[in-house]
């Protein structure tokens, strides 16, 4: 945030944490102001974290978990939303920015099974802490791009887009069961990149 008072003064820089920013413009948009929310952010990657829950209420708010992410290479760093874009590569379609093409593709494949298997080893959810923790044994060989479009030629471009588009469904859904389990709270708001996918959040609904 930039401000001038004067010409003779120095600009003034507030920094703000990312996630929080896009929390706060999901609920302060939202119609549940002044009541208590819960407010879930998935993302890519920005900073550390590529999710995070909290709570608002009113003009309050507080930090509940964050699932951080960790590079393991100068391209590779452990995220769902990465993932997907990886998936949505490996497609030839254009990362950070053909998801959408993944998700339509989708609906057209089943699940390949092994697959599918590896995804929900490599992003496991950590129940008690609300966050999503990573196995880099099988992280490691699920973020390779040439195993990925070996993938694709062998089980075909519909199954293989069927199968991260299910992972993502099914581990957010089972995230958000685990979070209401805890914080039996009647409205949430979801924020920013991965939630713009709009069959996972039919089946969040």
């Amino acid at each position: 945030l930039f401000y001038f008072t004067s010409r003779r003064m120095m600009s003034k820089i507030v920094g703000y944490k990312h996630h929080l920013c896009h929390a706060i413009a999901a609920y302060h948009l939202s119609p549940f102001f002044n009541k208590e929310v819960l407010v879930f952010v998935l993302d890519g990657l920005w900073e550390e974290e590529f999710s995070s829950l909290w709570c608002f209420n009113k003009n309050s708010h507080t930090l509940i978990s964050e699932s951080k992410s960790t590079q393991f290479s100068s391209l590779n760093f452990t995220s769902i939303g990465y993932l997907y874009a990886l998936f949505t590569e490996a497609l030839w379609f254009k990362m950070d920015s053909d998801e959408w093409k993944t998700e339509a593709l989708a609906a057209y494949g089943e699940a390949d099974s092994n697959l599918y298997d590896l995804c929900c080893k490599s992003y496991q959810i950590d129940e008690e802490n609300l966050k999503w923790v990573t196995d880099m044994n099988f992280v490691n060989r699920l973020h390779n791009r040439k195993y990925l479009q070996e993938k694709v030629v062998e089980i075909g471009k519909e199954n293989f887009a069927a199968t991260i588009q299910k992972f993502l469904e099914e581990t957010v859904v089972q995230y958000l069961i685990f979070v209401h389990k805890k914080y039996p709270i009647d409205y949430i708001c979801l924020a920013w990149g991965v939630v713009a996918n709009v069959i996972m959040n039919l089946n969040i609904y």
